[in-house]
């Protein structure tokens, strides 16, 4: 699981939608699952879920047909984050989590390509190292539409964090310049 959190806000932003942008993730699987979360942290370190769904990787071009991850390329991902409404007042951070798995909520992905999850086979599930990517080539980012944008004068995609991270365990905290980089 990665972690990216802003500073505190200057100022109240109201959440009306939000997606992740070109999440830039490669696999040593040809399988794997993508789960993305902003949430807003509270006292005591819980978390208040804003919006959060998971994406399967063999479903990255479409819902008609799956298709394998090439291992170890970094492909573009883009999830739409349903239901999303929330107001951070001043003071308030933004946190974006990103992860591997949303077992036991969603059914567990056996990180190789195997025509039905449902049907896989012990000997099928792999571990499987995921690579986050952060170069300005392949830049993981958040997508902030209005009125984002207006409240931290953004123009583009916001870059989540320089360099690239692994999915395994650590939890590695990235704060950029502008209050709503992550």
């Amino acid at each position: 699981m990665l972690i990216y959190q802003i500073a505190p806000l200057e100022a109240q932003l109201t959440l009306a939608r939000t997606r992740i942008a070109g999440l830039v993730p490669s696999t040593k699987g040809s399988d794997g699952d993508f789960v993305v979360k902003p949430e807003k942290p509270e006292m005591g370190g819980y978390q208040l879920p804003i919006a959060m769904d998971i994406l399967r990787g063999r479903y990255r071009e479409g819902f008609s047909q799956a298709q394998p991850i090439t291992p170890n390329a970094a492909l573009t991902y883009r999830l739409t984050l349903p239901n999303v409404s929330h107001v951070f007042l001043p003071g308030h951070r933004i946190m974006v989590e990103i992860q591997s798995s949303w077992f036991p909520l969603y059914d567990g992905n056996p990180q190789s390509f195997v025509p039905n999850v449902f049907d896989a086979e012990p000997e099928g599930y792999r571990k499987a190292t995921i690579r986050i990517y952060h170069a300005p080539t392949q830049a993981s980012a958040l997508e902030l539409l209005e009125p984002w944008r207006k409240a931290c004068n953004l123009t583009g995609a916001v870059s989540l964090a320089p360099g690239a991270s692994h999915l395994h365990g650590n939890i590695r905290y990235y704060r950029a310049a502008c209050a709503l980089a992550l």
